[in-house]
């Protein structure tokens, strides 16, 4: 099964609607491998800290869609539409990216020192995250967050860096290993309360066409693989030990 066959199988197994944990069960069971816990209010959590380390934890986030309109075409059995010339059209905001967590985790494994959230309530306020972080208030300064997005931003490239704080050796690990556009122009998303308590991170964004939040939305197939490709660099290799942001602004290869 090629890496685009298991995002799509993945993506309609969950492009479920959340009435009844339908979603949530599909997540935890795909995933049960890993303990998930589900958190009313928060999401499902998984978590690979060792015992008394003193490490920066890596939170990598992706939130589960609570749009009227997609949960009523899953209903209908609606996903996904690729055309001829390599476009994939449907509900990307933000399933396509918790299906693309969940099939990296699967091939690659929960790296120590990790924690992954598939949050709650993002489009209604943000409330999944917001309570993340009022639990988690104590680890909040050697937290380092990655929040999986899409944007319809940096179409020239294969996936998009959004952040507000950024961090240069970061930054330039990012650069040397993924194809990506930096920018400090940001959706309102689950880093907007990170940011807000003092925490440090980016979105990591699939940039698609069209508005995210209808049908119409749309991506390509070598975006998709790319941002595959960076996620696993992003979950498995990514050193975040050095995660103190030092206020300069990263522009593809050179600081701004």
């Amino acid at each position: 099964m090629n890496r685009i066959t298991k995002i799509v199988k993945t993506f309609e197994t969950i492009a479920k609607p959340h009435k009844n944990m339908e979603k949530q069960n599909e997540i935890m069971e795909l995933l049960k491998e890993f303990n998930p816990k589900h958190i009313e209010g928060m999401g499902i959590v998984l978590s690979n800290i060792t015992k008394g380390t003193r490490k920066n934890l890596k939170v990598v986030v992706s939130h589960f869609d609570l749009v009227n309109t997609f949960e009523k075409g899953f209903e209908e059995g609606r996903t996904l539409e690729f055309t001829e010339d390599g476009v994939v059209n449907g509900a990307l905001d933000n399933t396509i990216t918790n299906a693309v967590l969940i099939n990296e985790l699967l091939k690659n494994g929960l790296p120590e020192n990790t924690i992954i959230l598939f949050s709650d309530g993002e489009e209604t306020g943000m409330w999944g995250m917001r309570r993340f972080i009022m639990n988690m208030e104590e680890h909040m300064q050697r937290m380092f967050f990655i929040n999986l997005d899409v944007t319809n931003d940096n179409w020239e490239y294969m996936t998009s860096i959004e952040y507000d704080k950024p961090n240069k050796e970061i930054s330039k690990m990012i650069d040397n290993n993924i194809t990506a556009g930096f920018t400090t122009d940001r959706f309102a998303d689950d880093m907007s309360p990170v940011i807000s308590a003092g925490g440090d991170g980016f979105s990591y964004c699939l940039p698609t066409k069209e508005y995210c939040h209808t049908y119409h939305s749309n991506t390509t197939i070598e975006h998709l693989l790319e941002y595959e490709k960076g996620l696993t660099y992003l979950v498995q290799k990514l050193d975040i030990q050095n995660k103190e942001p030092d206020g300069s602004v990263y522009v593809n290869s050179k600081i701004a």
